[in-house]
Parts: C-alpha cells; sequence; structure tokens
C-alpha cells in the first residue's frame, strides 16, 4: 500500500471480529478501504479505491452506524447473513 497510511476505521463498531479500515494517501485525494480481522487483511476480500468526493458520498448516519458499515462491508467482498 505504497503512498497509503492509516486514517481510521470506517464506524466504531465491529461485527464478528471485522472492521473496515480507511487508509488515505498525504493529501486525502484518494482513499482505500480494506476489511480486516485482527489487523490484518481477510483473505479474499476486495481492497476498494475511491476518491474523495466517492467516500464523501457513503452513507453516513451517526444514529445508525450499522447501515454505513455493512454497506462498506458488501463493497470489500464481506457479507453478513
Amino acid at each position: 500500500m505504497k503512498g497509503f497510511k492509516f486514517s481510521h476505521y470506517i464506524s466504531r463498531m465491529a461485527l464478528n471480529g471485522t472492521s473496515v479500515a480507511v487508509y488515505c494517501n498525504k493529501d486525502q485525494s484518494a482513499y482505500r478501504l480494506i476489511a480486516e480481522r485482527g489487523g490484518c487483511k481477510i483473505r479474499n476480500s476486495l481492497v476498494v479505491d475511491l476518491t474523495s468526493e466517492k467516500y464523501e458520498e457513503l452513507p453516513h448516519d451517526p444514529y445508525n452506524l450499522m447501515d454505513r458499515f455493512l454497506h462498506v462491508a458488501s463493497m470489500c467482498g464481506i457479507n453478513f447473513h
């Protein structure tokens, strides 16, 4: 992940030990979303690259963090049933 640095987690939650980490480049014009378990990328999950505009369009409701988490996790190929 050359040029990208860990920024934060997509929401303040994890589900079944899975979280989605957000990495960004130096000028925050590009973001990378990675599904992680135990601080490591989940095998066979997708790495999602987004522009800053697309990142801002992700669902964001401070009263419904689950919606944002599930949406982004599904983008990374993680589906909870």
